[in-house]
């Protein structure tokens, strides 16, 4: 056998088996309650380099519109159709770093001033928010701290917040005021996710309370609210799911495969994306 077809076998064996790996991985990923995309998903500066030398900017924070790298960079998403570059991504128009996120839709940037993420009314996506928007107050208050990396509000009227800090804990912030024109006020803290409960350091999460929806998701390992009693629940009307938060051992096990996950959407390194159906 010449060296040449010893090395296109050689290079067969090496594709048929990256695809079985790949068919295993959507298979473990769609018992886990994720239904997959027949389009593939194209985005060179955030897929793995086959140059080992070449570094690949880690998705930090994921919707189905945008991607924020750990270095600060949102790039635009679009999961089905591609853009006119030939990709699913593209870098956006905005120049400074991302520093926090309110939302999904404010960003603290390295400027130290908040930009929308998306078009609000008619104000263009990536404009600064000013003093006339009705929550820019609870912005300032609440991401003003350098140390906030990620804010989602649960309940505004009650003036609850959860707040990701860089100690790698979740905390519920309570904000107040005395009257409508009065300034908020930071009334208190309480610590909900404790980071020495998890493995590895708290990279972005979700509450959603008792649904899938709601995630931890560290370097190292994803949590999820899985019910306990799924097999009961989706077959019987009358039987209510119970829900608990808990390691998510299968997409763990792939985590370095997985590029980005939101709890609603996971992209993988080989192009799939996967939408939650549970």
């Amino acid at each position: 056998m010449s060296k040449n077809l010893r090395f296109v076998l050689l290079f067969i064996i090496v594709l048929i088996s990256c695809s079985g790996c790949n068919g295993n991985i959507t298979r473990d990923i769609r018992h886990q309650g994720f239904d997959v995309s027949d389009s593939s998903f194209v985005c060179k500066p955030l897929f793995p380099s086959k140059d080992e030398e070449k570094d690949y900017e880690r998705i930090r924070y994921l919707s189905d519109a945008f991607a924020i790298t750990n270095e600060g960079n949102i790039y635009e998403l679009s999961l089905s159709q591609k853009f006119s570059n030939g990709q699913n991504c593209k870098k956006s128009s905005f120049p400074l770093i991302v520093e926090s996120i309110f939302d999904n839709s404010v960003i603290k940037a390295s400027d130290g001033k908040y930009y929308y993420l998306f078009s609000q009314s008619n104000v263009p996506a990536y404009s600064e928010v000013t003093t006339i928007d009705n929550n820019y107050s609870i912005y300032n208050l609440l991401l003003t701290d350098p140390d906030v990396l990620k804010v989602q509000t649960i309940d505004q009227n009650q003036g609850y917040y959860y707040v990701l800090r860089r100690d790698g804990s979740i905390y519920n912030y309570v904000v107040t005021r005395e009257s409508y024109n009065s300034p908020y006020t930071l009334a208190g803290a309480a610590l909900v996710y404790n980071k020495n409960d998890y493995n590895g350091k708290i990279m972005d999460f979700y509450e959603a309370f008792d649904n899938p929806a709601t995630f931890i998701k560290t370097n190292k390992e994803i949590h999820r609210m899985q019910a306990t009693n799924l097999d009961q629940c989706m077959k019987y009307a009358d039987v209510y799911c119970k829900y608990k938060m808990s390691l998510d051992k299968v997409l763990t096990e792939h985590l370095d495969r997985i590029l980005g996950y939101n709890g609603g959407y996971l992209i993988t390194d080989y192009g799939k994306v996967f939408s939650a159906s549970r």
